[in-house]
């Protein structure tokens, strides 16, 4: 029975291969008329390459992503295929969409530049699919005749089924060649990543070299220092390799004898095997090669040392280092600092010293590529032999965004909240693009123009859930320019919860956004009562949930955005703010009229280091430059108005009263409201203190304020006053409250009259 269903797979098997075939005869003229229809150079290339981590460093686990530019999505007939090399091996990629091609993840034990080679292929889609089909049907045929086989006792019925596995695998050959066939190459695009040492691994690592200078000649000992060496098996220095035998090696130096060489920079490099693979080390510019012979100083000399190797950016200086010179006997030494060499094309303008006689000068260049300097030091009696270190300085990229990598903790179902900083270097302005998904920005637009050479700020947050480590990307883009994506990499980790929670002391009455301070700094930047030309202070309260007292002698600190200063502050009663387990106690924010810098608002990071070991209070405060009133005095008139009656009650606005032109976002607080005392006027508001106004999300229009007139006999003119005091204001604000009784009329005498005669 088994051997009747079996020669039934084998002859559908058959058929599906024969209508495979035969369908790539019927469509290929369907799909070589779309390929000539479409214009592949423009509509289907290699958008992107970018790798996660974007920075790889030995040993980690790298995934490669690969974006597609292309408009062939949704078209039947044409599909796209990606292939991957990385150093010339294949690596597995898979599609998660028409455009999206993810890596399997890749694990480089080398440092140094790494070759991505990506190849876009297109193919007959609708043949493609009925070949893959016939080839698993193919592959299960191969996978049962092999276990046949192993069961199969019979010599006879063996060598048949091992018969029929050759000419299976040999068909499984064609279809391969078949579909290998359909697909046609129209984009290559290739990437060099560059991996950097990892320090605390099972990698070799070199630091330096002492000496690290000497004669082309060879023949004398350098020492190379690091760590992880003890199993290196080769070393590499001007392009000469020596063996392990050739090495005198330890756990953390080797010891070797310098082959000979050309003039001019070397690096080195340390091999070793891990997990049956070649991990290689490398340190560029780590030997610098002199034309003649160099004799080492005497015990008398001082010794020079100008540092390790170092990398910058063209137009951003870096400092030099000369602290480990040293002289034997102890005197004092002087500093000549040089440069030796320049790369091609540099000028004048390139290699500048801020002083070359300090122990740690300035360096700037502008042209890219390797500089050698030297520095010489002296003791007033002798000097020291030359030491020499290199300056590698590298294109200043299109866009740079502080930091690339964020790593921040958070408690299970609250929220992170971090920063970074986007530059534009080129001289024109770009429109950026914020990129991504699990995050929101609170600070900050998704998509906007940079000027040139500026830089702008934002803030985001991350909604933590669970207890392993939350990682995402933030893409950032400079649009129309090449090789300017950039990837900010946020990690976050669980953190124990916080002891301390801070909730807003606002007028609960009127205040309909959230109370808790962290669920606020997760949206949106924290409010704070605005100024004028005073102190305004905020106040919030700080809950203690743990079952320990604590005594907090760390003052926040409020760092100052967008070029405000002199703005915020907060600081700590003497001794330090001290809140039992369990207890409330309360901190004030003050916003003071300092340098808003042109701006209707300004912004500062709140951070809070109050309790060891736990995670700081961080989230963005805002406060208004409130604007001065229009007066200081608003007249409340009720008119004219008979004596013993009651008129309708007048409902003032305290804004629209005394403002004009509100700034987009206020916060304003009553303190005060001084009744006059003439008790003719009442005067009610709800809710009672202190009232909240101003223009924020999270004010509720529940305030009412009213004022009645008393019913008076006494004719002619009466006048009042009510005081509001606002904070962030000297000069209180002032209604006068007024108006004319008059003799009531015949009618309303007749009415009282005949009113008091039915009593």
């Amino acid at each position: 029975m088994f051997r009747l269903i079996f020669t039934g797979i084998l002859l559908w098997a058959s058929c599906a291969f024969s209508t495979a075939k035969d369908s790539k005869n019927l469509s290929s003229l369907e799909f070589t008329r779309l390929i000539k229809k479409l214009n592949i150079s423009s509509q289907y290339s290699i958008g992107s390459i970018r790798l996660s981590p974007s920075q790889p460093k030995q040993g980690d686990k790298v995934t490669v992503f690969i974006e597609l530019s292309t408009e062939f999505e949704g078209n039947k007939t044409v599909r796209s295929v990606v292939a991957l090399k990385v150093n010339g091996a294949d690596v597995k990629v898979s599609s998660r969409s028409e455009r999206l091609w993810i890596s399997s993840p890749i694990t480089f034990h080398s440092t140094g530049p790494q070759s991505i080679e990506i190849q876009a292929f297109v193919e007959d889609a609708n043949v493609s699919n009925q070949l893959h089909q016939a080839l698993m049907v193919l592959n299960r045929e191969i996978d049962q005749l092999s276990n046949e086989i192993l069961r199969e006792l019979d010599p006879i019925r063996r060598a048949q089924l091992e018969a029929t596995l050759d000419q299976k695998n040999t068909q499984k050959i064609d279809f391969e060649n078949t579909l290998n066939s359909l697909k046609r190459a129209v984009a290559t695009k290739t990437e060099v990543v560059s991996v950097t040492p990892a320090s605390g691994t099972i990698y070799p690592t070199i630091n330096s070299l002492e000496p690290n200078y000497g004669s082309i000649s060879g023949g004398y000992q350098v020492k190379a220092v690091g760590e992880n060496l003890s199993n290196v098996q080769s070393l590499k220095i001007g392009g000469v390799t020596l063996n392990s035998s050739q090495l005198s090696i330890s756990n953390s130096d080797i010891t070797f004898n310098v082959p000979p060489m050309s003039v001019g920079m070397h690096d080195i490099a340390v091999t070793r095997m891990i997990d049956g693979l070649e991990a290689t080390t490398e340190l560029k510019n780590a030997f610098f090669a002199l034309d003649g012979n160099i004799s080492g100083p005497s015990n008398s000399h001082p010794v020079a040392f100008a540092g390790f190797p170092q990398h910058t950016q063209s137009g951003v200086s870096t400092s030099l280092d000369g602290s480990r010179s040293y002289d034997d006997g102890g005197q004092s030494l002087t500093y000549s600092w040089s440069v030796v060499s320049k790369p091609e094309g540099a000028t004048v303008l390139d290699g500048i010293l801020s002083d070359p006689t300090v122990i740690n000068p300035s360096f700037l260049a502008h042209t890219a590529g390797s500089y050698v300097l030297a520095l010489v030091v002296s003791n007033g009696a002798l000097e020291s032999v030359p030491s020499l270190t290199v300056i590698t300085v590298g294109e200043l990229e299109a866009v740079t965004v502080i930091p690339q990598s964020i790593a921040g903790t958070a408690v299970d179902g609250s929220f992170y909240v971090g920063m970074f900083r986007v530059c534009n270097n080129l001289n024109s302005e770009a429109s950026y693009q914020i990129m991504g998904s699990g995050y929101s920005l609170l600070m900050g637009a998704k998509a906007g123009t940079l000027i040139a050479r500026s830089c702008l700020n934002f803030q985001f947050s991350v909604i933590y859930s669970g207890n392993g480590e939350l990682k995402i990307d933030i893409p950032v883009i400079l649009k129309g320019v090449s090789n300017s994506r950039k990837i900010i990499q946020v990690s976050i980790t669980p953190a124990s919860p916080s002891s301390l929670s801070f909730f807003g002391k606002f007028n609960s009455l009127q205040w309909s956004g959230e109370q808790n301070i962290d669920e606020i700094a997760a949206v949106s930047p924290v409010g704070l009562y605005g100024t004028h030309d005073s102190v305004s202070t905020t106040v919030f309260e700080i809950r203690n949930r743990s079952n320990t007292s604590y005594t907090i002698t760390n003052p926040p600190l409020i760092t100052h955005m967008g070029g405000a200063t002199g703005i915020f502050s907060a600081s700590l009663p003497p001794g330090g703010l001290s809140i039992c387990a369990g207890c409330v106690s309360q901190i004030s924010i003050n916003v003071m009229p300092g340098n808003f810098n042109g701006a209707d608002t300004a912004q500062g990071i709140f951070e809070w280091d109050a309790i060891p070991g736990e995670a700081p209070k961080v989230f963005i405060v805002k406060a208004a430059k409130l604007p001065a009133p229009a007066s200081i005095i608003y007249e409340l008139n009720f008119g004219d108005v008979e004596a013993n009656r009651y008129v309708p009650t007048l409902h003032p606005n305290i804004l629209n009263d005394f403002f004009q032109n509100l700034p987009a976002y206020s916060l304003f607080k009553v303190t005060g409201i001084a009744e006059g005392l003439s008790g003719k006027f009442d005067w009610f508001h709800l809710p009672f203190a202190p009232l909240m106004l101003g223009s924020t999300d999270y004010i509720q229009p529940t305030m009412s304020i009213s004022v009645d007139l008393n019913p008076t006999s006494t004719l002619g003119i009466i006048q009042d006053e009510v005081s509001i005091d606002i904070e962030g204001y000297t000069t209180p604000l002032k209604y006068i409250l007024k108006a004319n009784i008059i003799p009531q009329t015949l009618l309303h005498r007749k009415q009282t009259s005949s009113s008091g005669s039915a009593k």
